[in-house]
């Protein structure tokens, strides 16, 4: 197998445990950062300069907030993906969730950044926004409610829509420094009693010809060269930022308490959405209660 098509941080993250290389990239994935050009335009913004940092989403955010139009859509309410967008105001400062001896770094200055972030964005978000999930978060930047976002690509069907409001009017960028990154690799089981087909199956599905036919079908790809493919393009307008985005992401940690730690992680970050904590002591709460967690299952090392 040739390893070199393929995004060498897709490789490293998907595949690679411990130095070890077990499978091979299949489905990428990462957040990214789709904006209105026509709004830009309205505000006397550059569509060709989307933000390259969270002060800067907040700072175009308030230009872009004008009578019922707002210039962020936040996925606030009490689910996971106001954690992402927490994360990916973390992750834009070259800051993980835990330290080399498994310490949450929440209440780092960063930490404490990125959450007065998630408190930034809330006067540029429309006040429902305190409730939205992922669905309606990306609609209304389809409706031209909102002029960006922080999203990930498997949602954005209906800015690619020809008949939607926005339609002809989105750009899309890699999210503002870092992002978060999602994706699957292609394994065989150590258990598996035909590890010579299924091998042969993970390198078919993974060359970037059939990667190439199953985009056309809506799977994600991780070749590098096809996120700048004219074809590909054609069909997902976001796959370059996309590509630029799966380079540089930072994947969630490897370890069996992390839907605990998001369960924790959103509850805090949406009880500063709705105005319940302020960002510093719900940083400083939350990162005591994921490190008595991690402490209470061996996860730290002194």
């Amino acid at each position: 197998v040739d390893m070199s098509v393929f995004i060498p941080r897709l490789v490293e993250v998907y595949t690679v445990y411990e130095g070890i290389q077990y499978g091979l990239p299949w489905l990428g994935d990462a957040m990214i950062f789709p904006y209105n050009r026509q709004h830009f335009e309205d505000a006397g913004l550059d569509p060709a300069a989307p933000p390259t940092s969270w002060d800067q989403v907040v700072e175009m955010g308030h230009q872009l907030t004008t009578g019922e139009r707002y210039g962020f859509s936040l996925m606030g309410g009490r689910q996971v993906q106001v954690m992402c967008t927490y994360a990916a105001a973390l992750f834009a400062q070259d800051v993980n969730f835990y330290d080399d001896a498994g310490r949450p770094l929440f209440a780092t200055p960063e930490g404490i950044a990125a959450m007065q972030t998630l408190a930034d964005l809330v006067p540029i978000s429309p006040p429902a926004a305190a409730t939205w999930d992922i669905v309606a978060a990306a609609e209304a930047v389809a409706q031209g409610i909102c002029s960006t976002e922080i999203q990930w690509p498997g949602i954005l069907g209906t800015l690619l829509d020809p008949e939607a409001p926005v339609a002809g009017q989105m750009a899309y960028a890699p999210p503002p420094g870092r992002g978060p990154l999602g994706g699957w690799g292609a394994a065989i089981s150590a258990y598996s009693q035909n590890k010579e087909a299924t091998w042969l199956l993970m390198n078919y599905m993974t060359t970037p010809r059939i990667q190439k036919e199953y985009a056309a079908r809506g799977y994600a790809i991780t070749a590098e060269a096809l996120f700048t493919d004219p074809e590909i393009q054609e069909i997902y307008p976001y796959a370059e930022a996309a590509g630029q985005a799966m380079a540089t992401g930072y994947p969630w940690p490897r370890t069996q308490e992390s839907v605990d730690v998001f369960t924790i992680m959103t509850e805090y970050c949406n009880a500063v959405v709705v105005g319940q904590e302020e960002p510093e002591a719900a940083a400083r709460a939350m990162d005591a209660e994921v490190l008595q967690l991690r402490q209470e299952r061996g996860l730290i090392t002194e």
